[in-house]
């Protein structure tokens, strides 16, 4: 097979723990993200949307997620609300611990806990859950939720981003995030703030996968909204092309869309390479062997074993 020289020298491969461990523990909660934390992986994957009253909170569905959120009496939401219209008060009164049993959602995680008193983070929180029991070598994979296809949030890309930066200087916080959204509109927003921070460009090209959202179409072709000022023609549909010329470090790709010539040509670019979100085990060896730089897992103790197995490791030598 081809090798990939990079990780054949070192033998480490990044977890990051999706949402947390979405597996097993409520989804982009501060007991998810602690669990990580606890069993040594060192870089919390975790979604952000600016609430109404411009709080950043940890949260994936652009509207409260019906299959795992339950109001002050317990009972499951029935209704839309969309989380950029909300505040941040509105949003925490909501209990996030657990799925809705008989919930599609709730079959492909038969494992997850079920826990109540949970309530959605704000990425402050989620910085100061790192400062307070971290040692200060530990990574936030921000994925920015932004509806590429929708205005009332291509409307918000440039304060979005500022307000972001800001946050994150506040913090002290720079050298510890990495940056990621599937609108590279966005990206190229933060790239112009914060080109010293660790950045991702996110892609799906096979549509209509679970938490896909991205219609027929996945989000790279000529004239997506989703690739910025991108031209997918002068690059001939290349990808790692097209994220190498908008200044972006790292490439974050849907584990089933990447095959060996795709990461070569990333890896000849300087380009990292992250495959998300990657729970099966027969998935995850595929992309050991494939020779990707870091695994997105809803099961990062799972991808722990699997890379010890194999011969790799998650973290550098000085941090283990």
């Amino acid at each position: 097979m081809t090798e990939n020289l990079q990780n054949d020298a070192r033998r480490v491969i990044e977890i990051h723990g999706h949402r947390g461990a979405r597996g097993i523990l409520p989804e982009n909660t501060l007991e998810g993200f602690a669990y990580v934390l606890g069993i040594g992986v060192k870089i919390l994957e975790l979604d952000i949307q600016l609430s109404s009253d411009d709080v950043f909170m940890a949260t994936h569905d652009l509207t409260l997620a019906k299959h795992g959120t339950r109001d002050e009496q317990g009972v499951w939401l029935d209704d839309d609300h969309e989380v950029i219209s909300l505040t941040q008060e509105h949003i925490k009164r909501y209990d996030v611990g657990g799925l809705k049993a008989g919930s599609e959602y709730a079959s492909r995680f038969p494992d997850q806990a079920f826990m109540s008193d949970v309530t959605i983070p704000s990425l402050e929180e989620v910085i100061n859950l790192l400062k307070d029991v971290g040692v200060g070598d530990e990574i936030l994979n921000i994925e920015i939720k932004s509806e590429a296809s929708l205005s009332r949030h291509q409307d918000r890309v440039k304060d979005v981003a500022q307000k972001l930066v800001k946050l994150i200087k506040d913090h002290d916080f720079e050298d510890q995030v990495l940056l990621q959204s599937f609108d590279w509109a966005l990206m190229e927003e933060l790239t112009k703030l914060a080109p010293h921070v660790q950045r991702a460009c996110l892609t799906l090209q096979k549509p209509d996968i679970p938490d896909g959202g991205k219609g027929i179409k996945g989000t790279i072709y000529d004239g997506s909204p989703w690739i910025g000022s991108s031209d997918y023609i002068a690059a001939n549909g290349c990808i790692p092309t097209m994220i190498a010329k908008a200044g972006i470090p790292i490439w974050g790709s849907f584990f089933k869309d990447l095959d060996q010539g795709q990461l070569n040509k990333a890896h000849s670019l300087g380009l990292k390479v992250n495959a998300w979100t990657v729970n099966e085990t027969e998935d995850i060896l595929a992309m050991i062997k494939l020779g990707v730089d870091g695994i997105i897992s809803d099961y990062p103790s799972r991808v722990q074993r699997l890379l010890l197995e194999q011969g790799y490791h998650w973290l550098p030598e000085d941090q283990r």
